[in-house]
Parts: C-alpha cells; structure tokens; sequence
C-alpha cells in the first residue's frame, strides 16, 4: 500500500514540474522583431515647444527605438533611420 502511494506521490511530482516547466518556455511571437508606427512627437525650439509627425521603428528584443529622418540637403534627398537615444 505504502508503495503504491509513493509511486503515486512521485507521479504527481513530476507531472508538476512538468507543467513547471512547459509553461516557462516561451512560444515564438507571431508579431516581427521590428514594428513600424506613425505617431507625433513633440521638441522644443528657441521660442516655444512644436510637435511633428514622424514614423518610428521598435527592436521589440531589445528595445530600441529610431525615427525616420528626411532632409534635402544640397538639392538631394536624405534619408535615414536616426536611434532614439534615453
């Protein structure tokens, strides 16, 4: 009888960490690692604060962040994806 316990504790113990563990593994995201959002933001200049849209790409591994910038400069287009520094 004490057997047939032990042997079921046991059982009982390992399906547990089992459970454990296959929650703590993480399924792949059917989400990109980068996002693309179009949003506003919002700087300050000599005379008073503005606000700009803009179009952000989001490393959602890492967490980093850049903004699309476009300038012409010497008659040509410039464009670049700038990081966002904290």
């Amino acid at each position: 009888m004490h057997k047939k316990l032990w042997m079921a504790i046991c059982a009982l113990g390992m399906l547990l960490c089992w459970s454990i563990i296959a929650q703590q593994v993480t399924e792949p995201s059917s989400t990109g690692r980068y996002q693309l959002l179009s949003g506003a933001y919002q700087f300050d200049t000599d005379k008073a604060s503005a606000t700009s849209p803009g179009i952000f790409k989001i490393d959602t591994t890492t967490g980093k962040t850049w903004k699309y910038y476009t300038a012409v400069r010497s008659g040509k287009l410039i464009s670049a994806w700038m990081e966002i520094q904290d």
